[in-house]
């Protein structure tokens, strides 16, 4: 299963409006072709600069997904909450806006890449590394 740009474009823009920080100045969605898959990033223009400089202003989110086409699976690569906002559900909206991209591309698992925070992907529902969001 190959899917061109345009294709994942219209599957994954409503799942942006739905976000809980809708109020950032700015948002970035950059979508690359990686081989026979795709990269997914979104940043707030916040994220932007806490990840270039450290520093913890506004309400900086962001993600990073591979989209894998041949498996049907997104790799959850990064999510970033600013951690002054964090622990008020940010980040599970997040990953139900992740789980939504993947439904909406009918793609049948989330799969965590890098299990750094255990404790937050057990609140998502994500006993081990990968969810099954479709049969």
């Amino acid at each position: 299963m190959t899917l061109d740009t345009a294709a994942i474009n219209a599957a994954i823009a409503p799942a942006f409006k739905s976000l809980a920080y809708r109020d950032a100045v700015s948002d970035t969605v950059e979508l690359i072709q990686d081989g026979p898959d795709h990269l997914l990033t979104y940043e707030s223009q916040e994220y932007a600069c806490n990840k270039a400089c450290g520093e913890c202003n506004g309400h900086g989110t962001g993600f990073e997904l591979r989209l894998k086409h041949q498996e049907r699976v997104v790799e959850i690569l990064d999510v970033y909450i600013n951690p002054h906002y964090r622990n008020n559900g940010w980040g599970r909206a997040t990953v139900r806006t992740i789980e939504q991209i993947a439904e909406r591309l009918q793609y049948e698992r989330v799969r965590i890449v890098e299990n750094a925070r255990p404790a937050f992907w057990s609140k998502c529902g994500y006993v081990d590394e990968e969810k099954r969001i479709r049969s």
